[in-house]
């Protein structure tokens, strides 16, 4: 599989490189911060609020994609809410500190180190409501 940076010029290439970076040197501020408060049993519901809720449906059965999902906080929210979910992320930090909340929260989710512009290789053949 050749990866999305390969794709763009040297300097989108490094720019890629350098945000990869940032997202993984912020990784453990935000497991430490107040913010994200993640050092409790996080409680995945306080990421959206009602109405977001309201205009996400039901997601009891759905297929869930979430996207550049970082601690993957709110990807654990979908699950707490029944959909069957995948968070991808290009920080490689990120999808460790996400695989363990995901562990500390008894919850199954499934996480993946990529590029958002390599989510559907990532992904495979899988498919998202």
């Amino acid at each position: 599989m050749t990866e999305a940076a390969e794709r763009f010029d040297p300097v989108v290439r490094e720019m890629m490189q350098a945000n990869r970076a940032n997202w993984d040197a912020r990784t453990p501020v935000h497991l430490a911060s107040r913010f994200y408060d993640v050092e409790e049993q996080p409680d995945p519901f306080r990421w959206f609020a009602p109405f977001e809720w309201e205009d996400l449906g039901e997601l009891a059965g759905r297929e869930v994609a979430h996207l550049q999902c970082h601690l993957g906080t709110e990807t654990l929210a979908f699950a707490r809410r029944g959909a069957r979910t995948v968070g991808l992320d290009i920080s490689g930090a990120s999808v460790a500190a996400a695989r363990d909340l995901a562990a500390k929260a008894d919850c199954t989710v499934d996480y993946v180190r990529a590029n958002v512009y390599d989510a559907v290789d990532a992904l495979g053949d899988r498919r998202f409501d």
